[in-house]
């Protein structure tokens, strides 16, 4: 007989002590789901029942997941009738949701079925309906009746209806409920019915030591690795963060590159199995073509997770749009509030983001100066590195090549996924309990540390390095909790502050990119050649050496510098004539009706040659720019 009044902290802690089968290795502890397709729910805080069949016992074995004799959840072998209940099997209760509106519980033979009190005061129709998901038809005026009247008379409950994914909403959180509709607890005695639907998207299986010692020497020491994994877990702490007065945006992380370099594979596998299942296909993450009206089902399901989003060149088929689709995505993120409708509340959302890409966003949005400005607050994108290695900085040791270390991540998260982020939740929940301001303050001096680190001071809060690092020192915290509280062993990890230092310094530092946003990569590009004619003579350039130039860069008649760029070069600039059409409209490329220029900017001796150019209106030249000499 288990202690009914420990939490599934110390129940953990005690197990993990006596040495018992499965240990943190086996799940999690959570509470029954609560939903209309909810399963039997057996003890609290044990979670869902099993199916009731010889073959849902033997599917849950394999998976290598807890049964109930374990004492750690999520599953139990035990099993209600299959049989249909009947109106006299059914037990309702009013009970009130986190949102401070009234829900009614509808319970028969263990299934349960929330639903608000505005559905069932009135006109009950709707509520026989939803009935038939706990599998009661009540066909028969009498059983109708007989409905009536247990609603009439139904008494207060204890539980709590939680109306959406993530932390309570309280600034001590007692449970997290996980986008599959799973309430994990930090206290034992609580009874939590979520309204969250399930999704297999959230799915777990395997040993969580198994998951790190498969992934941890793969991603050890490696900077933009690294920096994508904690990122991704680092919504686990964000709250507290913020009750640590830290800023913490919805930010957005882009790996952008051509294909074959495991874009997909860093975003959607690594990241992802950290939540649920990896896989691209029926898996955790998600293909960014979609409706405007499922991305506020992604935010909502995603509430306090990671939102992973791959491919955003199939955001559409036509570029414009696509530029549309994704500056919406992300600007809906960072406001961090739902779409309004005609009667419905607005509701906020709190979570971070990953994605990749063929190319960097800000070439894909056809937007003004000051969308993209905006845009470079909220998203951080690592452009493929000109190296053999690609996003790794080297071939992890002990593998022969970055394929051998990446088929190691394929085959351990196919197997081991999903736990990761449930364990540190549980962790953070009863660190929450026992000393919640201590919690507080470890977020915080490690977040500081990292501040330090990167040369920032609340002196520079105002700037864009400052918000822009803050994601990476956010991602120091989270390993930092993760390592205190055993979630994780630092051993396995490496140096993590120096490798997320150095992923920020390298790839990332808005200071480094101090050109125009919108062009900077094109004019940073070691590749590229640029002449300088913003002096008071024309540069000598020969026609031979002019197919080689990919701009030139002078002062227009405002005093502020333009960017030409010659229409053999046009190509590497990767624009479409829809964006082309855009810019212009946006007064960002200077053109006539065929979006061409023709401009004397360059000699040859005495004479001045005339060229046919795409001229662009910049805010700022890169020192990085390569001038020919």
């Amino acid at each position: 007989m288990k202690t009914v009044t420990e939490s599934d902290v110390e129940r953990f802690e005690r197990q993990i002590k006596r040495g018992l089968r499965g240990g943190v290795k086996k799940g999690l502890t959570t509470a029954p789901h609560g939903n209309a397709k909810s399963r039997p729910s057996g003890k609290v805080g044990l979670g869902p029942i099993s199916e009731p069949s010889k073959k849902a016992s033997a599917a849950l074995k394999a998976t290598g997941l807890p049964t109930k004799k374990s004492g750690l959840g999520p599953v139990s072998n035990e099993v209600e009738s299959a049989s249909r209940a009947s109106v006299k099997d059914l037990v309702i209760e009013c009970v009130g949701g986190d949102d401070g509106l009234i829900y009614y519980l509808f319970t028969a033979k263990g299934e349960e079925l929330v639903l608000p009190a505005t559905d069932v005061v009135g006109p009950q129709q709707k509520v026989f309906a939803e009935l038939t998901k706990i599998r009661i038809v009540a066909s028969a005026r009498k059983d109708r009746d007989e409905i009536k009247a247990k609603i009439e008379a139904a008494k207060s409950g204890t539980s709590t209806v939680a109306t959406i994914p993530g932390y309570e909403r309280a600034t001590r959180p007692r449970y997290f409920v996980y986008g599959d509709g799973h309430v994990i607890l930090g206290e034992r005695l609580l009874r939590i019915h979520p309204r969250t639907s399930g999704n297999q998207t959230f799915e777990r299986a395997g040993s969580l030591e198994a998951y790190e010692t498969g992934v941890a020497p793969v991603l050890r020491n490696q900077a933009i690795p690294l920096t994508v994994f904690f990122f991704g877990l680092s919504q686990v702490i964000k709250p507290f963060a913020q009750a640590a007065g830290i800023n913490a945006e919805n930010m957005m992380m882009d790996l952008v590159g051509k294909s074959t370099n495991y874009k997909t594979a860093l975003t959607s596998t690594v990241a992802g199995s950290i939540w649920g299942k990896p896989d691209r296909v029926g898996g955790y993450s998600h293909r960014w073509n979609m409706s405007a009206q499922k991305i506020e089902e992604f935010f909502k399901d995603h509430n306090n997770h990671l939102l992973i989003l791959d491919e955003a060149t199939l955001a559409d088929k036509d570029p414009k749009k696509r530029g549309d689709v994704i500056l919406n995505v992300v600007h809906r993120l960072s406001s961090g509030e739902s779409r309004a409708r005609t009667g419905e509340a607005v509701t906020g959302h709190s979570l971070t983001m990953l994605s990749n890409s063929n190319e960097p966003m800000r070439t894909i949005l056809a937007a003004g100066e000051d969308v993209i400005e905006a845009l470079e607050v909220r998203l951080i994108s690592f452009k493929l590195p000109t190296r053999e290695t690609g996003f790794f900085d080297s071939v992890p040791e002990e593998f022969s090549s970055i394929g051998a270390a990446m088929n190691q991540i394929f085959a351990t998260t196919q197997t081991n996924h999903g736990l990761l982020a449930r364990k540190l939740i549980l962790e953070v929940l009863g660190y929450v309990r026992r000393d919640h301001d201590g919690l507080v303050e470890v977020i915080k001096t490690a977040f500081d540390k990292f501040m330090r680190a990167a040369g920032q001071s609340e002196a520079d809060m105002a700037t864009l390095p400052y918000r822009r690092v803050q994601s990476f020192a956010l991602a120091y915290a989270t390993a930092v909790v993760a390592f205190k509280t055993k979630t994780l062993h630092k051993k396995h990890w490496g140096r993590v502050k120096r490798t997320l230092l150095r992923a920020w310094n390298e790839h990332a530092n808005a200071q480094k990119t101090d050109g125009d946003p919108r062009f900077n990569d094109y004019m940073t590009d070691p590749s590229h050649v640029f002449a300088d004619a913003r002096g008071s003579g024309k540069p000598e350039i020969s026609d031979k050496a002019f197919k080689k130039i990919d701009g030139i860069v002078f002062t227009g008649k405002d005093n502020k510098p333009c960017l030409a760029v010659p229409v053999h070069a046009m190509a590497k600039l990767k624009y479409s004539a829809a964006k082309l059409k855009q810019l212009k409209k946006d007064e960002i490329l200077r053109a006539g009706g065929n979006l061409q220029s023709k401009l004397r900017l360059r000699r040859v001796g005495n004479d001045e040659k005339r060229d046919v150019f795409y001229v662009f209106r910049l805010t700022a030249v890169s020192s990085r720019t390569p001038f020919k000499e």
